[in-house]
């Protein structure tokens, strides 16, 4: 493993392990060793060097969004400093050690419960962020992720899109991407892009696959504003609840305005699938 050590101002030092475990377009995030507090940490360094001023000016924004809403809520990992040096920006964060949800659905049988707890722990942490009208703009199960502790698994939601303030990059991942952000789109509203997300991400999870959408599945109607030859998600998994087939369509409708207006929506409509379980004494597979 390489390493490589850093100071950050005249009393911390770290030391970062290579390769990055993440890294995007202006952004790497580093595993690393606090020398001075003895405890591992993640470290997000954010380069501007080669953006504009008033990107810059964006991107520093979003970083301060992001430690804000670190503050509010335990399902982001907690941020212990933050330091600007030159073109440079360094978050030092908890580091959380676990699985990613796209590890947990491949390695793991998932009961139906349990990947609906996992659903409600992801809408709750993205409900103080909706709640002030901001948008995480990159939920995918690889950014996000799942650590035991003595009450249970416990959802954290890892990375918010800093790449969103740079030019020339498309917002979000593909196959998780709302219409409206795709390049091919002359949509400004962005409202609800994460609760697409969400109905995606419940797609896959309870499904084992992932839908298929794009341009070719719109409507060429331009009134209409719906998806044609679309799989339900009951098609693949006859199984799944009527009620949560309809909740996962709702969420990744084509149009925003036919949407959940935010993550505390789909979690009041998912509670009660949890409460007739318990009632019906019965487990869905």
């Amino acid at each position: 493993m390489d390493t490589k050590k850093i100071r950050i101002k005249s009393t911390m030092e770290y030391v970062l392990e290579f390769p990055p475990v993440h890294e995007g377009p202006c952004s790497k995030v580093y595993k690393a060793q606090d020398l001075s507090l003895k405890r591992t940490v993640g470290i997000k360094e954010v380069d501007c060097s080669k953006l504009d001023r008033r990107v810059r000016q964006t991107v520093k924004s979003e970083i301060n969004v992001w430690c804000d809403y670190a503050c509010k809520t335990n399902r982001l990992p907690q941020i212990f400093y933050y330091h600007e040096e030159g073109d440079k920006y360094y978050i030092i964060m908890q580091w959380i050690e676990g699985k990613s949800l796209r590890e947990c659905m491949k390695s793991e049988k998932l009961s139906f419960n349990m990947k609906l707890n996992y659903c409600l722990q992801l809408c709750d942490a993205l409900a103080p962020i909706h709640k002030e009208r901001k948008q995480h703009k990159d939920l995918k199960p690889e950014n996000i992720m799942i650590a035991s502790d003595r009450f249970g698994p416990r959802l954290y939601l890892l990375d918010f899109n800093i790449s969103a303030a740079v030019p020339h990059v498309k917002v979000g991942t593909s196959g998780y991407l709302a219409p409206e952000l795709d390049e091919i789109s002359d949509s400004t509203d962005t409202k609800r892009v994460d609760v697409f997300a969400i109905g995606t991400i419940m797609y896959e999870l309870f499904t084992g696959v992932r839908p298929a959408f794009g341009v070719d599945y719109v409507s060429n109607n331009a009134w209409d504003k719906k998806w044609y030859d679309f799989k339900k998600p009951s098609s693949e998994n006859p199984e799944l609840p009527e009620k949560l087939d309809k909740i996962i369509e709702k969420c990744m409708a084509l149009n925003p305005d036919d949407r959940y207006r935010n993550a505390s929506e789909i979690a009041y409509d998912l509670r009660p699938l949890i409460k007739a379980k318990k009632k019906n004494g019965g487990e869905h597979k």
